[in-house]
């Protein structure tokens, strides 16, 4: 009587074998891993860690990897095949159709992306070939990949004299001088900001004498601040409440008796959020 008991045993033992090698040699397959990596464009330095843009967002190449597993119960050549999606924040951004390959793994890339700030993923679904043609095996997620920008900071010279979000420049000139703005001190921007009011020595604003302006790019040197002035003091950059005042240049004299005239002048920044360097300028008449 045992010694049935133990045939029954190992027939038991035998079939559950048999179906674990009917289940692998038919295809069914755990599911695969996937990676997502990051390069310089046109480069092969790829890298798993973060992107860090200044000023535009870097051009960069994203590799999806994948390797399958349980690969086996295939037909013919080239018997796999990879979708590959990318996504940035949730939404779709890249797609590659499906690509045959003769192994269960495989590397797809998506070239020359806008990295802007943001999380990166990637889906990769795999298929395989077997007797009634490409079956699905697996739908597998990538890790995600970080995206940010370095915040743009504004600093400029104004006639020599350093003006930073911290330092205020404190500058003369003479109304037959120049004042000339170099900005290549302001770091990471893509737009800039350069505007002038009215006020005391107090940095108050009267409010009658202002505009401001945006430009696109790189903030240079050699900003000539009268020419601006007299440009953009005219609408719709021109935010003073006198309006007998548009397209006139920086002058001198007092506000009221006893009182200086000032002008606060200010190169700003907003990537990602709004930030200004600033000096008070005296024009001597």
């Amino acid at each position: 009587m045992r010694r049935v008991w133990n045939s029954l045993s190992e027939i038991a033992g035998n079939l559950l074998i048999s179906g674990l090698l009917v289940l692998a040699c038919s295809g069914v397959a755990a599911a695969g891993t996937a990676s997502l990596e990051w390069a310089p464009a046109n480069t092969s330095a790829y890298s798993a860690g973060g992107i860090v843009s200044c000023g535009a967002s870097k051009k960069v190449d994203f590799k999806v990897g994948y390797s399958g597993s349980n690969c086996g119960g295939t037909i013919g050549s080239n018997p796999y095949r990879f979708e590959f999606f990318l996504y940035r924040n949730g939404v779709q951004i890249g797609y590659i159709p499906y690509q045959q390959a003769s192994s269960c793994w495989y590397n797809s890339i998506f070239y020359s992306v806008d990295a802007d700030a943001g999380t990166y993923s990637a889906i990769v679904n795999f298929q395989k070939r077997n007797l009634s043609g490409w079956v699905p095996v697996s739908k597998d997620y990538s890790g995600n990949l970080n995206a940010s920008k370095t915040p743009a900071t504004p600093a400029f010279l104004i006639n020599g004299q350093l003006a930073t979000t911290s330092a205020p420049a404190n500058v003369t000139v003479n109304i037959k001088d120049p004042i000339t703005i170099d900005a290549t001190q302001t770091t990471c921007e893509t737009t800039y900001n350069v505007g002038a009011q009215e006020s005391d020595k107090y940095w108050n604003r009267t409010l009658k004498y202002e505009w401001w302006k945006w430009f696109p790019g790189d903030a240079p040197n050699n900003i000539n601040l009268q020419q601006l002035a007299t440009t953009y003091s005219n609408p719709p950059d021109y935010l003073g409440t006198d309006l007998t005042r548009y397209g006139t240049p920086l002058f001198g004299g007092d506000l009221s008796p006893g009182v200086q005239r000032y002008y606060r002048v200010n190169l700003c920044t907003a990537e990602p959020t709004w930030v200004c360097a600033t000096a008070l300028l005296r024009v001597n008449p």
